[in-house]
C-alpha cells in the first residue's frame, strides 16, 4: 500500500512539473494597455464625470433664478428707469452694471436685485417677456478672457446663456425658448458693443 501512494505521489509530482505556470511577466503588457484604455475614458469623460467650474457656476446662477421665482426676492428695487437702478447698485457691486430697457423688442425691464454668487455680490437685471421672466446677472471677474462665442446651457428646464462683454461676465437665464433667450442676448450684446 505505501508503495501506492509513494507512485501517486510520485504521478502527481511529474504532473506538476508538467504544468508551466504563467510568467509574471506576460502580464506587463496587459496592465499597461488595460491602464492606457482606462485614462482614455478617464479624459474622455472628465467633464462628464467631474462638473467644470462653469457647470458650477451655472448651477448656482440658475439656483438663484429659481429661488427668485419661488420667493419673494424676484427684485430689490421695481423700475423700468436706469437712473433708478443703476445708482441703487452703488456701493453693492464694485463696477457700474449698464441697465437698459428693451421694451421695444419685447423685453421689459422690471427691475433689479443683489445675489451673492461664485462668492461675490452679483447685480442682476430682471426682464419680463410675455409671462416669462428673464434674469441678466452681471459680475466683474478679473481672470476671465472676452468671450465673443456663447455658450447655450440647459439646467432642469431653464435656459442659460453665458457671454462676455467689456470684462463682465454675464448669464441671462430664463424658462423661455431658447431661441428667445439668445435673442434676448443678441440685444444685449449689440447695445454693450
Amino acid at each position: 500500500m505505501a508503495d501506492r501512494i509513494r507512485k501517486k505521489l510520485t504521478l502527481s509530482s511529474r504532473l506538476k512539473q508538467k504544468i508551466i505556470p504563467f510568467p509574471a511577466v506576460a502580464w506587463i503588457p496587459t496592465a499597461i494597455a488595460a491602464a492606457a484604455v482606462f485614462g482614455a475614458f478617464l479624459f474622455a469623460n472628465t467633464e462628464r464625470l467631474l462638473p467644470a467650474e462653469t457647470s458650477l457656476l451655472a448651477a448656482e446662477v440658475a439656483s438663484d433664478h429659481i429661488r427668485s421665482l419661488i420667493g419673494t426676492h424676484l427684485i430689490d428695487v421695481e423700475s423700468s428707469d436706469e437712473h433708478t437702478i443703476k445708482p441703487w447698485f452703488a456701493g453693492k457691486v464694485d463696477f457700474s452694471p449698464p441697465v437698459l430697457d428693451f421694451a421695444d423688442q419685447g423685453f421689459k425691464l422690471i427691475g433689479g436685485r443683489l445675489d451673492y454668487v461664485g462668492g461675490k455680490n452679483i447685480a442682476v437685471l430682471v426682464y419680463r417677456f410675455k409671462k416669462h421672466y428673464v434674469s441678466l446677472f452681471m459680475y466683474r471677474e478679473p481672470n476671465s478672457e472676452p468671450a465673443s462665442k456663447q455658450k447655450l446651457l440647459d439646467y432642469q428646464g431653464y435656459n442659460l446663456v453665458y457671454w462676455n462683454v467689456n470684462g463682465l461676465d454675464c448669464w441671462a437665464i430664463s424658462d423661455a425658448a431658447p431661441g428667445t433667450l439668445v435673442e434676448f442676448v443678441k440685444i444685449q450684446q449689440q447695445e454693450h458693443s
